[in-house]
C-alpha cells in the first residue's frame, strides 16, 4: 500500500535564539514573565511537551502547531523537504 499525506496547513515558527525568543514564547502559549534570561542564549534548546513526552527544539528548528493544537519540533532540513510556506 502507498499513501499520500493530506495537504494540511499548520502554523509554525523558526526558533532563532536570541533573535525571536519572545515570539516563540508567545507562539507556544508560554508566559514570558516566567522565562529565565539564560533560556534565550544562542545555543539554548526549548523543551516542548508533545504526545511523546518532552522533546527539545534546537536553534534553527521549526516549531509546528499540529492540527490538534499540539507542538512539536522539526529539523530545518526536514521542514524544507516536507513543507511549503504559504504565507509569512
Amino acid at each position: 500500500m502507498r499513501a499520500r499525506k493530506k495537504p494540511v496547513e499548520v502554523e509554525c515558527i523558526r526558533y532563532d535564539p536570541p533573535n525571536n525568543c519572545h515570539e516563540v514564547w508567545d507562539f507556544c502559549g508560554w508566559d514570558w514573565k516566567d522565562h529565565d534570561p539564560s533560556d534565550c542564549g544562542r545555543h539554548a534548546e526549548v523543551l516542548l511537551e508533545t504526545y511523546n513526552g518532552f522533546v527539545p527544539a534546537h536553534p534553527g528548528d521549526y516549531i509546528i502547531r499540529g492540527v490538534e493544537g499540539e507542538l512539536y519540533p522539526c529539523d530545518a532540513d526536514i521542514f524544507a523537504k516536507t513543507y511549503e510556506v504559504v504565507e509569512e
